[in-house]
């Protein structure tokens, strides 16, 4: 069995259109499997410089962005945010999660960019919030169309200074520093970097991460010219289970232009040989093509766990049962289990660290819940011989 074996039955069954997957021990490729086609409506073969939408696959390559401009002395992960985002000083917190918007304490501490790359800042997804939103705080959330606490398409209609004024109207959900929710701190850490570096963060990105790892098809837009290599992307009716289109991938794509917001937390497109360019880079330590991208102390950082037993408890929705987060990403606890994370729109970057192995399955169908959907297990499960 290999991996086109694996992943196979998942494209010929009609679970999804089409998959895009990898398999490196070390920083050398292993073995590639592309199937199936970019669309139902319109089956043509998926090639392997297909563009897919990595949603929050994003997360850990901003965080390594994060971790270069610490690096340079541009930011600091302990300092307060509050010079670069006046918007979160003096913040208040809800006395109940679910409670009124003005009943609300003080925030113990400010905000700190560690706070933002840890995911406990404050503000976010939480299990203890119901769905589809019903609170109080997830009303106003949607009525300020942050996209941070629901689905997140259509993406946000205005540009990082407003999505932050709007932000900074509402009260934190928890202390900083308490307590992990998902999502909206790798948000505000995009608007963070942009600041601190005086650019946007597209060019941001590419100029510290893209360009230097020769990942030439990532980023919050596709190029005219490249909109063909465009998948369309799905997710299951609620209801009926019906897949149907959120994305369409030709030139009415929200991804065909550039975006009001470019969304640190999931809004890159990438392919194949770009999330394994990155993915190589992490497979080595942080080095590419014998250079160091990122001192051994910074991928230290980002890999190791930073959750307390408590807060990984309540995360483990997200994190699993044996699972912690790091700075932008999941990471194993104890020496077991993978660094990485999953998009919501289909797609997976992992690496286990005891075998070196890297796997990456970049697929059109959304994820129905924070679960690791049965792709992403079998191939896993065939690439390091456990579930």
């Amino acid at each position: 069995m290999d991996l086109t074996d694996t992943v196979g039955p998942h494209v010929t069954s009609g679970a999804l259109p089409g998959v895009a997957a990898l398999i490196g021990r070390g920083t050398d490729e292993v073995e590639a499997a592309v199937l199936g086609s970019p669309s139902f409506e319109a089956p043509t073969t998926l090639r392997r410089d297909a563009i897919f939408r990595i949603a929050s696959v994003t997360k850990p390559m901003v965080a390594v962005l994060a971790m270069l401009l610490v690096e340079d002395g541009t930011v600091r992960l302990d300092d307060s945010v509050e010079d670069l985002l006046p918007e979160l000083a003096d913040r208040q917190v809800l006395r109940d999660i679910g409670g009124p918007l003005d009943d609300t304490v003080p925030a113990d501490r400010p905000i700190t960019l560690e706070d933002l790359l840890s995911l406990r800042f404050g503000f976010g997804f939480s299990p203890e919030l119901p769905f589809p939103g019903t609170t109080p705080i997830q009303e106003a959330e949607t009525a300020l169309e942050l996209k941070t606490l629901g689905p997140p398409w259509p993406p946000a209609p205005f540009d990082n200074a407003e999505w932050m004024r709007r932000l900074g109207t509402l009260p934190l959900l928890a202390q900083p520093g308490s307590t992990w929710m998902y999502n909206t701190g790798l948000h505000v850490t995009g608007v963070l970097l942009e600041r601190a570096a005086g650019i946007g963060l597209g060019d941001l990105l590419q100029a510290r991460l893209c360009a230097p790892l020769g990942m030439v098809d990532t980023g919050f837009m596709v190029p005219a010219d490249q909109v063909h290599r465009l998948t369309t992307q799905y997710a299951a009716d609620a209801a009926t289970g019906a897949l149907q289109v959120i994305d369409e991938g030709d030139d009415t794509s929200w991804w065909a232009a550039p975006p009001a917001k470019p969304d640190a937390s999931g809004g890159l497109v990438s392919t194949l040989d770009d999330v394994w360019a990155f993915g190589r880079m992490m497979a080595g330590g942080g080095r590419h093509e014998g250079q160091a991208l990122i001192s051994p102390a910074s991928f230290a950082l980002l890999t190791t766990n930073r959750l307390t037993e408590a807060q990984r408890r309540a995360a483990t929705l997200f994190v699993g049962e044996a699972g912690g987060w790091g700075l932008g990403m999941g990471t194993p606890v104890d020496g077991v289990g993978s660094f990485g994370w999953e998009g919501g729109t289909g797609t997976s970057w992992r690496m286990e660290p005891r075998s070196g192995t890297t796997v990456i399955v970049l697929t059109q169908r959304a994820m129905d819940s924070p679960q690791p959907p049965p792709l992403f297990r079998a191939v896993w499960s065939y690439a390091w011989g456990a579930p």
